[in-house]
């Protein structure tokens, strides 16, 4: 995120006296006594300002719908389940009937791993000389189970001349990682035992109210969105240095930060069929219109050296956040024949800064250490950098039986996120403890395939299908050979970012089951 400068305000010496106030223009200003550890605040700085937006790993990693999920999430030009009221409203028209569905049960795994997180060898050097490492590395392992999408769609007119209006709840975005990883580092008369724990987890949810109409080859459609993001970011790190002298020293940092936005927006769509067999379908989606949002952090720092008093630093902040719905235009065309089809899909996400905000204000306290540090206020005003996303799907189908159906596809889920040789040439070297917030952030361009078998019994359609991705790129890390210096470089190394999920989507076709039932009823009667 990139903050909006304050005014400085001139801070004082311990005896009174004006001095000059240490900030940087590219994080935030900060009004501080001149006494205040530089170190500190250098790292309460860039944890206050540092993106916390796993938003960068894709703006919607969870695909709805029965059909769509199946075939890649291609299915602008010819969707007809309930991944059409955030995707194209227009598909709404191709509902034959009254229709509930839930789409689908996720049950999702996610693995990201940085082999070389501390070192890219088995040993780093130090101020006490050269230590061997215990792991180069850290990974991420989660789980998580949840539905998707629930909808019901009701089917108004005539098969001629269709209206369908539609509520919807959808989960466009679900997010869990877990880092943690405990390190020894050993050398000649030092040992070194070190923590590291994150925890990331960022839910989106999606209400929708839409209409869809068709009038003959052409089919329009509208849904007025109301999202709910939640985002909650943990990081601790501590480590534990003892001395073969029987002196030690132990440093711990805390952060802490939970986000939760309330936004609106407007998506139009359309399809048209320009040949029996070729159908085209556009869609765009409205910037968000922010309407309520929340945020509280914390960040708690605290150093026992080996000579010298102890000091404890604790910051806590807290205002407005926003976590929008970017900007988003699609198109697709889908291809029918007569047992298969093949449906291409294209988006373009394009964010603004606004979308991805943090105003407030933090008040920090410090006690301990050698010199006086009286508290000082952070004016908080970050905006997040986010890069335009295009991203493509293709899906194919093909009917087995008249009831029976085979769909796969191949999608790509690019990152928003600024590269980190861009993050790299912002951030400056660290004095002090290295906040554990900075890391993690993701900018991984990752490509997915998947497939499942769709079936109908009945007045019930149902899909089962699995899909996964795979991405490579570079994260951030600390120097290897800086890590127990006083000051602290930051570079980038490679991560690697699998995920699965395996899916269930059931639709009740409620006007075929309640003519099922007339009929039933009529033949009893007879």
């Amino acid at each position: 995120m990139h903050p909006k400068p304050a005014r400085r305000r001139p801070a004082r010496r311990a005896g009174g006296v004006p001095g000059p106030v240490p900030a940087r223009d590219d994080q935030v200003s900060i009004t501080l006594p001149r006494a205040l550890a530089i170190g500190i605040t250098s790292a309460t700085a860039i944890a206050l300002a540092w993106p916390s937006t796993a938003q960068a790993d894709g703006f919607e990693n969870v695909a709805a719908g029965a059909r769509t999920a199946a075939m890649g999430g291609a299915a602008i030009a010819g969707g007809s389940d309930s991944a059409m009221p955030t995707l194209n409203p227009a598909g709404l028209a191709l509902i034959p009937g009254s229709v509930l569905s839930v789409s689908a049960s996720l049950y999702h795994l996610g693995l990201v791993t940085v082999p070389h997180f501390v070192s890219d060898t088995d040993e780093i050097s130090s101020q006490w000389g050269t230590l061997s490492l215990s792991q180069k590395g850290i990974r991420s392992l989660a789980f998580s189970s949840f539905p998707s999408s629930i909808a019901y769609f009701w089917h108004l007119g005539s098969a001629e001349s269709p209206h369908v209006l539609a509520a919807s709840l959808t989960v466009p975005r679900n997010l869990k990682r877990r880092f943690s990883e405990n390190y020894e580092f050993l050398g000649e008369g030092v040992a070194i035992k070190e923590n590291q724990t994150t925890l990331i987890d960022e839910q989106q949810y999606l209400a929708a109210l839409s209409w869809g109409a068709g009038f003959d080859d052409l089919r329009l459609g509208s849904s007025l969105l109301l999202g709910w993001t939640s985002f909650v970011r943990t990081s601790e790190r501590s480590d534990l240095v003892v001395l073969g002298t029987g002196g030690f020293q132990r440093g711990q940092t805390r952060e802490s930060r939970a986000e939760n936005s309330v936004d609106a927006g407007l998506m139009v769509g359309v399809q048209y069929d320009v040949l029996p067999w070729l159908r085209v379908g556009a869609t765009a989606r409205s910037p968000s219109l922010h309407v309520a949002g929340r945020f509280e952090g914390s960040v708690d720092n605290t150093g026992i050296p080996d000579q010298g008093d102890t000091l404890i630093a604790t910051t806590q902040s807290h205002g407005e956040a926003t976590r929008g719905i970017p900007l988003r235009f699609g198109l697709g065309l889908e291809a029918r024949f007569e047992d298969w089809s093949v449906a291409l899909d294209g988006q373009v996400f394009l964010p603004r800064t606004l979308e991805f905000a943090l105003e407030g204000r933090s008040i920090n306290s410090s006690i301990g250490g050698a010199a006086d540090r009286p508290d000082f206020d952070v004016e908080i005003r970050s905006r997040a950098r986010l890069n335009p996303v295009i991203n493509a799907a293709v899906g194919c189908e093909y009917r087995v039986t008249e009831s029976n159906w085979i769909r796969a596809g191949l999608f790509t889920d690019f990152s928003a996120l600024e590269p980190t040789s861009e993050q790299l040439e912002r951030l400056p070297a660290i004095r002090g403890p290295v906040p554990p917030g900075i890391f993690f952030e993701l900018p991984v361009h990752r490509f997915g395939a998947s497939v499942g078998w769709g079936t109908k019994v009945g007045v019930i359609d149902t899909t089962l299908g699995i899909r996964g991705s795979y991405g490579h790129g570079r994260t951030l890390r600390v120097v290897p050979d800086q890590r127990y210096d006083r000051t602290h470089a930051i570079e980038s190394t490679d991560v690697t970012v699998l995920e699965g999920a395996a899916f269930l989507s059931a639709a009740l076709d409620v006007s075929e089951a309640a003519g099922g039932l007339m009929d039933h009823v009529g033949t009893m009667g007879e």
